[in-house]
């Protein structure tokens, strides 16, 4: 093999080696952006199912309440109606 045979040789592994370094180096980055894209969508619906949840809670504590009120008022009612009987 001649020197420059030899030259061109190394020339084109160094630039193969070289073009499969930066397409490692692009799917590397192509790879951690879509994990950062993932942790984002995770987040974000994690956010909102605590949101929703929260909301929820919230809604059914008002209707506990409600509920609460109008067997009080129930209560109230028949006692009256039990009172008003006996006289």
């Amino acid at each position: 093999m001649s020197p420059t045979s030899s030259r061109r040789n190394a020339q084109h592994n160094l630039s193969t080696s070289l073009l499969a370094s930066s397409s490692q180096t692009s799917m590397l980055w192509n790879i951690q952006y879509l994990e950062s894209l993932m942790k984002f969508i995770n987040d974000s619906r994690n956010s909102q199912t605590i949101k929703l949840q929260s909301r929820i809670n919230h809604f059914n504590s008002k209707m506990f309440a409600k509920i609460e009120n109008m067997k009080m008022e129930r209560n109230r009612i028949l006692y009256e109606n039990e009172t008003k009987m006996k006289n």
